[in-house]
């Protein structure tokens, strides 16, 4: 079945603008399905889908928002409320405009006669995987509400461990921008000062200040503002091209790197053992949600591993020694591990890892802060140490000879 993309613009019953994209089998089928969301088409063309560039703080205001929508959902449907007017209520307090009109077009589809699951499963982009495999389990087992509020959960606990580590990170980002600004300064406006002043009164250059003084003629060239600009529009479309062999690559030394590396691993572990928990928890089988969990992981080498512990399950293997087998997992996570396959309560374990597991990220990340610090601050120093050595240098020369 052939699915086109179609680029619409539409105008809502309360006479709002509305514009985006659809995937339909015809033109037709587009217009029909824009009706049945109670838009008004003013503009439908066939065109292609571009990759949107999301700022963090816009990715971060989309993920609070669906946040707030399961949060909202998973209230209204334990209070009694049906699902289609739990669904509009959550379209009526939602602010984002793409958001929105998934929303919308789920609402139509719930109004025709189709499952939530199956609704968010037209929409990949919008709703992942885990949230579409965990909501089709929780209307099978008739817990929607509770797999709604578990959803949730995943997503606020996400949220929370992302934005302590970027209240740890702001310091040194910070400390990194203005060293660089400075740098640019001095060797934009005050090296020049002295380099006139050096060919006025002819003196003889050390090595060091004329490599200063190079650099600080590359950086006020008029060709410079040309040829970087130009060489990061190469480097960024040599990048796009080889970005299977570029991930590969930065995941590769992500997991190696001595201080960052722990981090990372922490954190991908942690990621995968608490949705593999909260989809066992919602009646998804363990076969299930290892394909689920693999793509979203957050690292290639661990869908690889999440792959390979599939194909072991298969052949009637534990989780614990298939996990074991990929050697990229912490003793403590295969040891809950273990011990949820023998209690029943997998569950339970794989969450209880992911926090523990959180706790040992944030500990990682106080530990590289305070190791980044004073390394960006000796870095910041020998840097204007190197310029005023270089400046200093043929300058005694010069007084000397005066004197």
């Amino acid at each position: 079945m052939n699915v086109d993309v179609f680029r619409y613009t539409a105008r809502s019953r309360e006479g709002e603008v509305v514009a985006g994209v659809l995937r339909a089998e015809s033109l037709r089928a587009a217009t029909v399905d824009l009706q049945r969301r109670a838009l008004f088409v003013t503009s439908l063309t066939a065109g292609s889908e571009k990759r949107r560039v999301r700022f963090p703080e816009i990715a971060g205001r989309r993920r609070r928002e669906v946040l707030a929508v399961f949060r909202a959902l998973s209230v209204l449907v334990r209070a009694g409320v049906p699902l289609r007017r739990a669904l509009e209520v959550s379209v009526a307090h939602c602010g984002q405009r793409r958001l929105r009109e998934a929303l919308r077009a789920v609402v139509a589809d719930v109004e025709h006669g189709s499952t939530l699951s199956a609704a968010f499963a037209r929409r990949p982009t919008d709703f992942s995987r885990l949230q579409t495999a965990m909501i089709g389990a929780g209307e099978a087992g008739g817990v929607l509400d509770d797999v709604l509020d578990r959803i949730a959960d995943v997503l606020e606990r996400e949220h929370t461990v992302r934005k302590r580590l970027q209240a740890a990170l702001v310091y040194p980002c910070v400390v990194a921008g203005a060293a660089m600004l400075l740098i640019f300064f001095l060797m934009v406006h005050v090296v020049p000062m002295f380099a006139s002043l050096f060919e006025r009164f002819s003196v003889p250059l050390p090595w060091p200040t004329r490599v200063l003084l190079d650099l600080g003629g590359v950086l006020r060239s008029a060709n410079a503002m040309t040829i970087i600009p130009l060489a990061i529009g190469c480097i960024a479309t040599l990048v796009k091209f080889f970005k299977p062999a570029r991930d590969e690559s930065l995941d590769r030394v992500k997991l190696r790197a001595p201080l960052i590396g722990v981090v990372f691993r922490h954190a991908v572990v942690a990621r995968i053992a608490r949705m593999l928990g909260a989809l066992l928890r919602s009646g998804v089988g363990v076969l299930t949600a290892i394909d689920v969990v693999g793509p979203v992981s957050g690292s290639s080498t661990y869908q690889r591993a999440l792959s390979q512990v599939s194909d072991s399950l298969r052949r009637g293997e534990g989780m614990h020694r298939a996990l074991q087998e990929t050697a990229l997992f912490d003793p403590l996570t295969l040891a809950l591990v273990g011990v949820g396959e023998e209690s029943g309560s997998l569950d339970s374990m794989l969450l209880a890892a992911a926090n523990y597991l959180d706790v040992e990220v944030e500990a990682a990340i106080t530990a590289l802060v305070s190791v980044l610090e004073p390394a960006l601050i000796g870095a910041v120093g020998v840097v204007v140490a190197f310029i005023v050595f270089s400046i200093f240098l043929p300058l005694y020369g010069l007084i000397g000879s005066i004197t």
